[in-house]
């Protein structure tokens, strides 16, 4: 217990010093005006057959992207059916803080991407942070309640809602702005 409270202590912490200007979002079609994306697949396994259940809807919503997918650690398998552009990085390059090492930062930064979306169901300290550290603009995350102050540090666009109907707002989302 008094380990998870440290990790969560640290995660604020360091979310607060990574912390970027946060961003207005006047426009509705704020997406389509980035070419470049980031997509974060999840690192748990169920999470990633849940996200890859939605793969086709996703990438329908995200239209004429260049799209990249980051993956740390998850399951190899359909990982090319999400985009032939990918950066593979194992379980080896996040810390036992849970900090990803620098050069997945590195390799995040150097793409220059303008919009990240991390598709983790609920708020990952380890894949949440790439995208932030790399200073990506626009960081697009999902979280649950209890972890919704937590994430707000690092995405600046955050879905809260039930496991099950998070990808489909962030498609539906994603589609409104296309419209």
């Amino acid at each position: 217990m008094a380990m998870k409270r440290f990790s969560q202590i640290l995660q604020t912490l360091l979310g607060s010093l990574w912390r970027r200007k946060r961003m207005e979002f006047t426009f509705p079609r704020m997406m389509d005006s980035h070419r470049k994306m980031l997509l974060i697949l999840p690192r748990a396994h169920d999470a990633f057959r849940l996200a890859h259940r939605w793969r086709e809807r996703i990438l329908f919503a995200a239209g004429n992207k260049a799209i990249v997918v980051l993956s740390i650690g998850a399951p190899l398998e359909h990982v090319q059916e999400w985009s032939p552009h990918h950066l593979f990085f194992t379980d080896s390059d996040i810390s036992s803080l849970g900090l990803a090492s620098r050069r997945v930062v590195n390799s995040v930064e150097k793409e220059r991407f303008q919009l990240a979306i991390d598709l983790s169901p609920d708020f990952d300290f380890a894949t949440a942070q790439v995208p932030l550290r790399a200073k990506i603009p626009i960081r697009l995350g999902i979280a649950d309640m209890q972890n919704v102050t937590l994430a707000e540090k690092y995405f600046n666009i955050l879905l809260c809602r039930n496991p099950q109907l998070d990808y489909e707002s962030m498609a539906k989302l994603m589609e409104s702005n296309r419209a």
